[in-house]
């Protein structure tokens, strides 16, 4: 096998996993816990510190209407509902 086809094989067997494509930010929720917020196709998650794999909550782009930031304040607004973080 060629290095372009093996290295063509390993993107797509990556695509197919659940984190591909996921960023991660270190930030403090509403309550001042600090969890993880990633971003990644599929929309935006919420994780605890000590697990990535699997989100305590999770929104679709399509259900996000603005996420918007200033200095460290990140904001991401629902079709309903506001959610504030403060980056580290």
């Amino acid at each position: 096998m060629l290095s372009e086809e093996a290295m063509l094989e390993a993107l797509k067997v990556a695509e197919g996993l659940d984190m591909y494509g996921l960023e991660y930010f270190e930030v403090e929720n509403s309550k001042g816990k600090q969890v993880y917020l990633a971003t990644g196709p599929d929309g935006v998650g919420g994780y605890t510190l000590d697990d990535r794999f699997s989100p305590k909550v999770a929104f679709s782009w399509d259900e996000i209407s603005k996420v918007s930031y200033t200095g460290k304040m990140v904001e991401v607004v629902l079709c309903c509902d506001l959610i504030s973080v403060y980056l580290h």
